[in-house]
Order: C-alpha cells, then structure tokens, then sequence
C-alpha cells in the first residue's frame, strides 16, 4: 500500500494528502491505496463490487488514457463504492480547478497551486457554459453562468453541444489558451434542426470570482401580478464568502424590496454550513434604530419575508441539509426534484502526476440522520430542464407560482 500523510482537518470535515510517490506512476494504484487507506465505509472494500473492479482497473492500462477516458476509467472502479464525494477528476475538467481553489488553503493543495498556475492562483479559460455528458457520449448544456460571457449568447439550455472551432468538444482543452477571444460553438437546438454557430467570448478567472460575479449577476425581480418576486442563483455555497455575499444581496436593492425569494440552490458545489440557515429564521426580534429625531431605521439582518428554495437531484452536501431545514422547520416550501443524497465529508488527494482523487473520508449525520443515498424530496415537484428543452425551466416556473402562493398567504 502506498503511504500518505494526513495534514489538516478542515471545518468541512476535509483533509488533504501530498501526492504520493509511485515508480511507475499507476494512477490505478495510487487510487486504490488512497482508498484503502482513507474511505470512510471499510465494510465496502470487503465487497465483490470492490475486489472486482480493482482487479479489471489494474488489468487495464489506465496510465496511456488521457482526460475523459481516464477519469472513466477510474470513475468505474470508484463507482463500484456507492458513495458520493469520490470522483477522480483530471486538469482538463474545470471541476478540477474548482475543487483546487475551494481547497487552497489547505498546505500541500497550497503548494501544488503555487508550482502550477500563474501567479500561485488557481484560474482557468471559461465562457460560462457548464456541460453535461449523456450516457451515449453527447454533450448538452446543462447551465449558462449569469453575467458570463454565453449569458450574452444565442446558446440555450438544453442545447446540444457539438463541436468547437470545428472539432469534437474536449472540455477546457477546446478553448485553452483563448483568453481574451473567441471560440465558435456549434450547437443543436432540437432533433431535425439545423445547427447554428454562435461566437462566445474567453476568458481566464479564478472559480471563486467566477461564482460570485454570476450569483451577483443573477439578482433579479420579476412581477407578477403586482408582485415583485426575488431571485437569488448561488453556483457554488463552498464557503463564508459566498454567504456573506448572499446576505449582501438580499440587502441591497432590488431584492431587498421585493415581496419574495427564490433561492436556487441546484446542482454547483454545495458546502453550505448549516448557521447560513439563519439568514432566513424569522423567529428573531424586530428591532428598530431611532435617533433623536423619532426617525426609525429598521435593523432587518435576516429575511423576514416568504422565501422558496429551488433543487433538483445535482444538489448536494450542504445544500441538502439546507433543503432537509427549510421542510423541518417550516423556512420556506422546496420545489424542484429529489436531491442527490450526497451528505458525507469529502476530501482532496493529489496523485503523482497531479490528477485528483475527491474521496468520502467522513460520514455525516444531520439530526441524527443519515441523508446520504437518501436526498431530500421536494414539498412541489417539476422535472429540470432537458436536451432540447428550448432553453424553458419549468423549476424556476414552478418555484415563482410556489413564491406567489406564499405571498397571497402571508
């Protein structure tokens, strides 16, 4: 077995290992040893599934893959564990990046930031499309960022991706080295159509700036009826800053006068803690400043007006449990669908040849529950948005008649 050094335990229930040495840099053995040796379940290593996905994943020469058949190749034997929090992920995915900024902090993620990226800070090309893979090998868009470069595009969701500057999509490989131009993106609206080419803009940012310029630039009040219903998009909850950032918002015009909230919370990275619950616990005291005038300035912390949070089945961790409160304890109704059933503590380990293993290295409890492979369902249930659903979100639809419900009550 290959040994590796624990450093420290973050409040996520996180820790991080150096890269292991290996003379023949096996990513297949390294993986192994990284999971024998740290996986949270060992009943699970005992298990057929296990022992017979390690021994095809050491049969096979995973070493001579690259980029997405690799990270297939290592996510099968993973897959055999049934847990979430244990994906393997190479540079060429953006989560890559992600998950090296969400754990900077941490010495040896430190390190290995600041030998690889300009500056010693995690950046890396985007043009605000996120981008799913089916099971037959094609690519839709998933999400489009607010305030990213695709928002300004005629690219929906929904959209099936096809190639980029004319040759087969490979994730961050087809728009490396573009920062500050273009990439032409060929896309497929329904089945029979024609495809279109549409020009997106590239850029090079850092993924914590990523997500919080696009939660900012989601804010926005529609009306309805002579409502004004708020929406807040949080792309990634995998720290303080962007919950300090979500208070900002909801502060601060537009949406601090509206009559309502949306807060979706589906699919990006979850990590909320479970006090940014608080932000939206009306049970606290109304107090009010008065100087002495007799004028009144109201001390409003918390959202005290009715309040819907959005998931679908890619929210996880943290943000489950923020699903799990909002129904225990009346915050708000939840629309959307089943969430992922992902609550455990993951952690990052580097490999030797600078690929990432994320592994379950803590079972969590909340309440005294188990969510994990459970989820939490929805008080209003809508399907999310599909390949060639014309860029129409029935979800969102659906949480804004939810909202408007909520309102004519209260």
């Amino acid at each position: 077995m290959i040994k590796t050094a624990l450093s420290r335990v973050l409040p996520a229930l996180a820790v991080a290992c150096a890269p292991a040495a290996h003379a023949q840099n096996d990513v297949a053995q390294e993986v192994i040893a990284l999971v024998e040796e740290h996986f949270v379940f060992p009943e699970k290593l005992e298990a057929d599934a296990w022992r017979q996905a390690t021994v095809v994943a050491l049969a096979s020469d995973i070493d001579a893959l690259s980029g997405i058949e690799r990270e297939d190749a290592v996510n099968r034997l993973l897959a055999a564990l049934e847990t979430s929090h244990t994906t393997y992920y190479t540079p060429d995915n953006p989560r890559y990046h992600e998950l090296l900024d969400i754990f900077a902090l941490v010495p040896h993620i430190a390190e290995h930031i600041e030998r690889s990226y300009p500056e010693g800070v995690v950046t890396y090309e985007a043009t605000g499309l996120i981008v799913d893979r089916t099971v037959s090998g094609r690519w839709w868009i998933r999400e489009i960022l607010a305030g990213s470069p695709a928002a300004e595009s005629r690219i929906r969701i929904g959209d099936e991706l096809l190639a980029v500057d004319d040759e087969p999509y490979a994730r961050l490989d087809s728009i490396s080295a573009r920062a500050g131009g273009e990439a032409t993106i060929r896309v497929l609206s329904s089945d029979g159509a024609q495809a279109s080419e549409v020009r997106v803009g590239v850029e090079r940012i850092a993924p914590r700036e990523l997500f919080l310029r696009s939660m900012r630039a989601s804010a926005d009040v529609q009306r309805r009826s002579g409502r004004a219903l708020g929406y807040v998009r949080v792309y990634s909850y995998a720290g303080l800053h962007y919950h300090e950032a979500l208070e900002e918002i909801v502060a601060s015009e537009p949406i601090a006068s509206a009559d309502g909230l949306v807060l979706d919370l589906r699919a990006g990275w979850g990590g909320a803690a479970p006090g940014y619950l608080n932000l939206f616990n009306r049970n606290v005291p109304v107090l009010e400043l008065v100087d002495r005038d007799g004028v009144a300035s109201p001390f409003a912390p918390n959202w005290m007006k009715p309040v819907v949070l959005l998931v679908d089945s890619r929210s996880r961790s943290g943000n489950e449990i923020h699903a799990y409160a909002f129904r225990k304890h009346a915050y708000g109704p939840v629309v959307g669908e089943r969430t992922a059933g992902a609550v455990v503590g993951g952690s990052p380990f580097l490999l030797s040849d600078g690929s990432l293993l994320y592994l379950a290295v803590r079972d969590a409890r909340v309440d005294g529950e188990s969510l994990e492979g459970v989820g939490v369902e929805p008080d209003h249930t809508a399907r999310g948005p599909f390949m060639y659903c014309d860029g129409l979100d029935a979800q969102q639809r659906l949480a804004f008649r939810v909202l408007e419900g909520e309102i004519s009550d209260n």
